[in-house]
């Protein structure tokens, strides 16, 4: 009858459904699986072929180097569960300067829940890191109340030839001047950084070419929105 779908075309339509999501998804999955374990070497023949077509490769040595860092992202008002994965997708990043002026780079990590810890992994200038953060007072700045890093840009605002460290948050954003390399200062007080704000970029540079930094902001969410209190759920920018 003419518009009757019977069992059998139904039957021919899921297998075709399923043998398509099947080849759609093959090439990711050969790629993904011809690609060696993280952190394991790569084979002697690869890297005589990455070095002839590009001339150069790259090699994971995270474990050898001694930077063990796992990010966290934020856990936020109970009202958004349900789309929670995309809301908290931000917050990762990696900021690198020579800090302490002895030639080798340095790397400031954030992470985005309440009460975990940034890291700084000061260079050993033999291929190792180690996390000083904690001894440098920048390492426990997602408190609860306080909101949560999303990321870190260095700047040397006060031009006395350290750069310091601006904490761009999904909340109370932190600058850190930095004291010769040695410790870090939070500077409070009338700073004219707003109070809260749902930032998740920052840049310095000189605007007006006056010889200072400036700094500029770039928020997600409008500045009165507690992210882990909401009193409405109506706050979606109106573009992505």
């Amino acid at each position: 009858m003419k518009g009757q779908v019977t069992r059998e075309t139904v039957m021919k339509r899921v297998l075709i459904t399923i043998l398509f999501i099947i080849l759609l998804a093959a090439p990711a999955f050969l790629k993904k699986n011809s690609q060696p374990a993280s952190g394991s070497p790569l084979p002697e023949r690869e890297k005589a072929a990455l070095l002839e077509t590009y001339g150069f490769y790259f090699e994971d040595v995270t474990d050898d180097a001694g930077i063990d860092f796992i990010h966290q992202s934020p856990v936020l008002d109970p009202q958004l569960k349900p789309i929670l994965p995309q809301i908290a997708s931000m917050g990762a990043a990696a900021a690198v300067s020579d800090f302490d002026k002895d030639g080798w780079y340095d790397i400031y990590v954030t992470n985005s829940r309440e009460d975990s810890r940034n890291a700084l992994y000061h260079n050993q200038k033999d291929g190792t890191f180690i996390d000083i953060a904690g001894t440098l007072n920048i390492a426990d700045v997602n408190k609860a109340g306080t909101g949560v890093s999303m990321g870190a840009v260095w700047g040397d605002y006060d031009n006395d030839g350290y750069e310091d460290l601006f904490i761009y948050k999904w909340g109370m954003s932190e600058l850190y001047r930095n004291i010769e390399g040695k410790d870090f200062q939070l500077i409070s007080g009338d700073t004219g950084l707003p109070a809260w704000a749902n930032a998740n970029t920052a840049v310095w540079f000189d605007y007006n070419a006056d010889g200072l930094l400036d700094l500029f902001i770039g928020c997600y969410y409008r500045e009165d929105i507690d992210l882990w209190n909401l009193k409405s759920t109506v706050i979606m920018p109106e573009s992505f």
